[in-house]
């Protein structure tokens, strides 16, 4: 991964350089940018959105882009990206009635390449911020999956601080896929506004920011705010699904099942799979578990799971159960540990947390499963995929290898 400033110089020259900087998570100045974000959806290695919110009217604003902070504070070798997008938020909130959503699509960007960048809306600039983009070519690296992080605001933020943790401690993790259920009610804007300011902790102490892969969980439902949070992650028809190109040999494809999963739907996973053939990793996201800890299996079953067959998926990153859970590799409905898909989830990032089924077959060792809260790091390198599940006080709950076939 190309760092063209050291860590410990960045994170100097953050603070210096920002006046407008602030703690991640702290109220922000409220005639400025904050709620800042970055979504990554297609191509990671040269395109990003940077979205944020302000209460600034009709003003979009506009983001400055840098290879470095020093330039990004002088001036010098910049560049300037209008945002694309501006609107009042859907949904209504005595106190956020004025609240708009800004979206700023970038493109032309290098891969492993650490873009630096600040918003400006009304004259007033966010604080100085940067994330890496991914890569190309088949360097190691890594990325955080988790859900489920509605309901419990205050296990919610420790988790963001967990994750924080992790970002300062591994900058190889690149990008965080969210598998869904942000909020309890996806028409509430109090709502997404809490879990907004609440994703700011998971920026780092010298502003580096872990793109979000987002998913549409079942409390985010069909309602309009998920959009406008995320940019339109599935393009101006709102289909929500997609798939990443997260470096050469490692492919995320996103799914909605909260819609049909037949269709369309099925039948643009069947193409991006035949597309991706060659792909060594195939990974998908999805809400609603195929193989649950707890709950029955989602109706994406027999549509989805004979394609994760066919084209070799390897990882399945699962949600909605609230349980922490890892299956043994599965083919059809048995264990097959040379050709089977991980299911992995499922849910731990603030919700209460359930007890799993433990006794299910595909739970059995060398599967497991526990109640806990918890996020999954997911690393890619040259012996195969390493998955481990970090809780809330930093403890290690699980680990395992994926090798390659």
């Amino acid at each position: 991964m190309t760092i063209r400033t050291p860590l410990f110089l960045a994170a100097l020259l953050a603070v210096v350089l920002s006046l407008a900087s602030r703690e991640p998570g702290a109220a922000a100045d409220a005639t400025g940018p904050r709620e800042v974000r970055v979504i990554w959806t297609e191509s990671p290695q040269t395109t990003a959105v940077v979205a944020w919110s302000t209460t600034m009217g009709d003003d979009a604003g506009f983001v400055e882009l840098a290879l470095d902070a020093p330039s990004l504070a002088s001036g010098t070798d910049t560049r300037r990206v209008d945002a694309q997008a501006c609107g009042v938020y859907s949904g209504e909130h005595d106190d956020l009635s004025d609240l708009r959503y800004h979206h700023a699509r970038i493109t032309g960007l290098e891969p492993s390449t650490t873009i630096w960048f600040r918003v400006t809306t009304g004259g007033v600039a966010s604080r100085v911020l940067h994330f890496t983009t991914a890569p190309a070519d088949d360097r190691p690296f890594a990325i955080l999956s988790g859900g489920d992080s509605r309901s419990d605001r205050a296990m919610r933020q420790a988790m963001n601080r967990r994750l924080q943790a992790i970002a300062t401690a591994r900058p190889d993790v690149l990008a965080f896929a969210h598998g869904g259920d942000y909020i309890r009610n996806g028409l509430d804007l109090g709502q997404w506004w809490a879990w907004l300011e609440d994703h700011q902790l998971v920026t780092t102490a010298d502003g580096r920011v872990l793109p979000v892969v987002p998913t549409r969980g079942n409390h985010e439902g069909t309602g309009p705010l998920y959009d406008e949070v995320w940019a339109r992650p599935g393009g101006a028809q709102a289909e929500d699904w997609f798939a990443t190109k997260l470096a050469r040999d490692v492919l995320l494809i996103t799914l909605n099942s909260e819609t049909a999963t037949d269709g369309d739907q099925r039948d643009f996973l069947a193409a991006t799979l035949q597309a991706h053939a060659g792909v060594p990793w195939k990974l998908v996201q999805y809400h609603r578990p195929i193989f649950p800890g707890v709950k029955t299996p989602g109706r994406a079953k027999s549509h989805w799971q004979p394609l994760f067959d066919e084209f070799g998926v390897r990882l399945a990153l699962e949600s909605d159960g609230h349980v922490l859970k890892r299956t043994v590799p599965i083919r059809g409905d048995a264990r097959d540990d040379e050709h089977g898909v991980v299911y992995l989830g499922e849910g731990g990032l603030g919700v209460a947390q359930r007890t799993p089924e433990a006794e299910r077959w595909y739970l059995q060792p060398p599967g497991m499963s526990r109640s806990a809260h918890h996020v999954w790091i997911v690393a890619f390198g040259p012996d195969g995929i390493a998955v481990e599940a970090i809780g809330v006080d930093g403890e290690r709950l699980d680990t395992a290898r994926i090798p390659p076939r």
